[in-house]
């Protein structure tokens, strides 16, 4: 039981540490399941490049095979006919490897190599985007925490002003109908309050949602000091295109696909040409009806003829005739006897092939055309999100300057209202107006500085720049 109580306490303590931008960043790449895939991704091509370099290597199969036959049939051994149940086994072992195939192998191996670059820049592409996304959603965190504190410092300055009008209602110097206003002032703060919380709390459930961790109400993020976002110019939208073409990793992906359609054609291209292949066999057999013949003579008085002088008197000698005598021929004996070794070379000409080759090559060039258009599309999509990009930072540097302006403006005569408040020379109701113009003006400019500073994080995202505060 204590050691349970301690693993919750422990938990509970972890619980309470805020995460930085970089640990969430981290945990997102970590857990999201789209990179996951993307990941198998890259493991899969890896796995076809091994394969196409292991196909320039021979293969080696063995085969075994065992047969009955009744009846007349031929000897598999004697090559000769023979009557009767005929039990037979053959062995094999054969290896191949081809020479020569228009260059098919070489250039698979080039396409898959690409393919894996391609890969692992797709991969890179989509760690980006999730990264770009959870700053977005560690910003407006941070945006919903300053409003939150916004809400507070309003709410209090409400409740002081509660306190002053109760007191010059007290002396006569305000009305009850003042004294209500303010007191509606401080209600509609708290709906203010409790709204930003709401938001801070909803904020806080999309990120959490974005890393893909279990839902926490104690969760929370560290607020760094989050410096005033740069108002000198802007660098030149078209450099900084011409910087993203060589390092974004969705143009370099595309670049590396063209390539490899282009390989596909020249693979293609290969069925035109003729295969050569080295062939290598070891085989024997066995056949149970074969037996080892023993060639024996045996001698016997015959008669061999007639005396020439006498033909009717027989003339006999000593005779010598040949007999075979069979036995058993041992299965480890025959596989030796019959044991033979083929080499040989294996020329295929491709003649006619119902057009295959010449469909392929075209259904490659098709692909090889895509390829080019993609990566036409990538470019000019991404020189349209440079310059929107731009245009949106631009117009966010512009609407923040313009906030800050007014937001001092808008304080500076709610400071004057303020003192004609208290010296009686200004209703409540006209206080409470110049009062929501400048909580207005606060809110207005906090969402215009955390709008500038993601749109500035987005031109430098595309500048390769590391995204961090």
């Amino acid at each position: 039981m204590q050691v349970l109580c301690f693993s919750l306490l422990q938990f509970n303590a972890d619980a309470q540490i805020a995460w930085s931008l970089k640990q969430c960043v981290d945990t997102a790449l970590k857990n999201n399941p789209t990179i996951q895939q993307y990941q198998n991704t890259v493991s899969l091509n890896v796995v076809s490049l091994t394969q196409s370099k292991n196909n320039l290597l021979p293969d080696l199969n063995g085969n075994a095979g065992e047969s009955f036959n009744s009846g007349r049939t031929i000897n598999p051994v004697s090559n000769q006919f023979s009557t009767g149940n005929i039990f037979s086994s053959n062995f094999s072992l054969g290896s191949s490897v081809v020479l020569f195939n228009g260059f098919q192998n070489q250039n698979m191996i080039k396409q898959n190599k690409l393919n894996v670059q391609s890969a692992k820049f797709d991969l890179e592409a989509i760690k980006n985007d999730i990264s770009l996304n959870i700053v977005n959603a560690y910003l407006q965190v941070l945006f919903s925490k300053e409003l939150v504190k916004v809400a507070v410092s309003q709410q209090t300055a409400t409740q002081q002003q509660l306190n002053k009008t109760e007191v010059l209602v007290s002396v006569g110097k305000k009305t009850e109908s003042d004294l209500l206003q303010v007191k509606s002032q401080l209600a509609s703060d708290r709906l203010s309050l409790t709204n930003a919380n709401g938001q801070l709390k909803t904020n806080l459930l999309t990120i959490q949602q974005l890393m893909n961790i279990t839902v926490s109400y104690d969760f929370d993020i560290e607020t760094p000091l989050v410096p005033e976002p740069g108002l000198q110019e802007l660098s030149n939208a078209n450099e900084t295109y011409r910087l993203a073409l060589k390092i974004q990793p969705v143009i370099q992906s595309t670049i590396l696909k063209t390539q490899s359609a282009l390989y596909a054609v020249k693979i293609s291209k290969g069925g035109y040409y003729p295969k050569l292949s080295l062939v290598g066999n070891l085989a024997s057999n066995y056949s149970g009806n074969s037996k080892l013949s023993t060639l024996n003579y045996i001698n016997s008085i015959q008669p061999i003829g007639y005396l020439q002088s006498n033909s009717g008197e027989i003339v006999v000698g000593n005779i010598s005739t040949p007999a075979y005598t069979n036995r058993n021929y041992p299965f480890h004996k025959q596989l030796k006897d019959n044991f033979s070794k083929t080499i040989s070379l294996s020329l295929t000409i491709p003649i006619f092939n119902n057009f295959t080759v010449k469909n392929n090559i075209q259904r490659q060039r098709i692909n090889l055309n895509n390829a080019r258009l993609n990566e036409t599309i990538a470019q000019n999509d991404l020189r349209k999100n440079i310059e929107q990009a731009y245009i949106d930072a631009e117009n966010s540097r512009g609407k923040y300057n313009a906030g800050n302006e007014q937001l001092a403006a808008v304080y500076a005569s709610f400071q004057n209202s303020n003192v004609k408040y208290d010296n009686g020379l200004m209703t409540a109701s006209d206080f409470l107006v110049e009062k929501n113009k400048y909580i207005k003006a606060q809110s207005d400019n906090i969402q215009a500085k955390f709008e500038l500073i993601f749109r500035l994080k987005i031109i430098e995202y595309y500048k390769g720049t590391l995204l961090n505060f």
